[in-house]
């Protein structure tokens, strides 16, 4: 009767191992990797999968994902609204300046996202959540930097068009100042983007200005960028595209990409700048 039962499992001699569970070498059951319901000749072929997943090429179970990529579609939506701007204004209004503002809170949007699915997908010991949390907080270290340079530098050294936004839109001004600081500098730029010409949004940088902030645009571009990039790319790479991390994944590339193009110009024109110059031009801007 011993031979009839040749597998031994929890105590008990079996005929053959419970769904969940493979035949080793050993006669021993050993319990099939997750997300496998059921597996065959070893424990991450599957045969079928646990709820929520489903079997793909190469008997893998795949997260059943149904992602509308709701960032990626706000920025388009940016996209048109600042599009619009452009009509109605004539090209009055600054098109990169008002897009970068706005697509700023997809992208932080998305980063925070990413940051929560890979927590949860990975814990805090995974490679892809540990460089996707640096990204983030870098990003939002630039944010309390920023703090610093728009009170002591920029404010201070503003066109009078500026100084005009910040005394005559108090409430809306700095509230939207506080999001900025909170979340994405970047928004600040909503301030001097002229978007349908509206007073609230009709101020200036002077060049001095935009030199302080084109260094934090720099600093967007050697550090929390690239991080990110490779973040996703890394975890595309080991644990595939198809899960909600792997689709935001994607679109945190797409919306931060665009973002890095528009920055970069900015980035390289506040590299080539002439300080003498620079005081030069904002001197006669301000008399004028």
């Amino acid at each position: 009767m011993g031979g009839d039962y040749a597998i031994f499992f929890n105590s008990t001699c079996l005929l053959q191992c419970p769904v969940g569970y493979i035949n080793t070498t050993t006669n021993n059951c050993t319990a099939c990797s997750k997300p496998c319901l059921a597996c065959k000749n070893d424990k991450v072929t599957c045969t079928s999968c646990i709820s929520g997943y489903r079997l793909a090429r190469g008997n893998k179970c795949v997260e059943i994902v149904v992602w509308f990529f709701p960032f990626a579609i706000f920025g388009i939506v940016c996209f048109f609204v600042v599009a619009i701007s452009e009509i109605v204004t004539k090209t009055a209004s600054k098109f990169k300046e008002a897009f970068m503002a706005l697509l700023s809170l997809a992208e932080i949007g998305s980063w925070i996202t990413l940051t929560v699915f890979l927590y949860s997908r990975l814990g805090y010991l995974g490679l892809s959540f540990i460089g996707c949390a640096a990204s983030l907080l870098t990003s939002l270290l630039l944010n309390l930097i920023f703090i610093g340079i728009h009170q002591r530098l920029i404010i201070p050294n503003s066109l009078t068009s500026y100084k005009r936004v910040l005394e005559e839109h108090k409430f809306a001004t700095y509230t939207l100042l506080a999001v900025s600081y909170l979340f994405s500098y970047r928004l600040s730029l909503l301030s001097v983007s002229y978007l349908f010409k509206k007073p609230l949004f009709a101020g200036d940088f002077s060049l001095l200005n935009q030199r302080h902030f084109n260094r934090l645009s720099l600093v967007y571009i050697l550090l929390p960028y690239p991080t990110m990039m490779l973040s996703i790319a890394y975890f595309v790479y080991t644990d595939g595209i198809f899960s909600y991390a792997g689709f935001l994944g994607i679109e945190v590339v797409a919306i931060s990409t665009v973002m890095f193009c528009m920055m970069a110009v900015d980035a390289m024109s506040g590299c080539r700048c002439n300080l003498p110059r620079e005081k030069k031009a904002y001197q006669t801007s301000k008399v004028t």
